[in-house]
């Protein structure tokens, strides 16, 4: 905070002392942050975002949803993850929605034919319960190779130490407050870098600093 507050702060896109301090404290920042979630941060990339919803909205409105692909989501899911149905749907793509005892047996689960995103409450905000993340990522990789992974960590970041990476999902969002009680207004998703070069996400909304990219 005293940081802060004793620099003018600047957009980093820009150019100038005080655009290349700011840049130099979000890239300390993410470098932090990367670093609290990953053995190996080199594998993804960190997006910061207004929160947890936010996270989601942004995943799944730049997913590659299709005929043939699916959202398939916990019945324990936050509301946020529900909402990304709308996201699926409107781009012509369908959803599922399963129990996690469900999801924990193979046979339940749909086999898409197009890139599909599943999304795992890796702890119930209502219940407290704790999915057991690895079972049911091998799980789904063993049902298709179209299935990509996201963990909602939102409330699980607070009470449990976890290498994400290790856990082997492709994406994961959370909102800070709910690790620390404060700063409300800012969440992250996690993006595995290699999900990048394959094609599932494109955004169509541009602007300011993304014209360049």
């Amino acid at each position: 905070l005293e940081e802060s507050l004793g620099n003018v702060l600047c957009n980093p896109h820009s150019n100038g002392p005080g655009s290349g301090k700011t840049k130099e404290m979000i890239d300390e920042a993410k470098h932090r942050v990367l670093n609290h979630f990953f053995s190996k941060p080199q594998s993804f990339n960190l997006v910061f975002t207004s929160n947890c919803t936010d996270s989601l909205n942004i995943l799944s409105s730049a997913f590659a949803f299709e005929k043939g692909g699916l959202l398939v989501f916990a019945k324990n899911s936050h509301t946020s993850v529900v909402g990304c149905r709308e996201n699926a749907i409107r781009k012509g793509g369908d959803f599922a929605c399963m129990t996690l005892d469900d999801m924990g047996n193979a046979k339940n689960w749909p086999v898409p034919s197009k890139p599909s995103l599943v999304v795992i409450p890796a702890e119930c905000n209502f219940s407290g319960r704790v999915a057991n993340i690895r079972k049911l990522v091998r799980i789904v990789r063993g049902v298709s190779d179209k299935y990509y992974i996201a963990l909602d960590v939102a409330k699980y970041a607070a009470f449990h130490e976890m290498d994400l990476g290790d856990l082997g999902a492709d994406f994961a969002t959370g909102s800070f407050y709910k690790m620390f009680g404060s700063p409300t207004g800012l969440g992250f998703l996690f993006i595995r870098r290699a999900v990048v070069d394959e094609g599932v996400l494109s955004v169509e909304y541009f602007g300011g600093g993304g014209v360049n990219a």
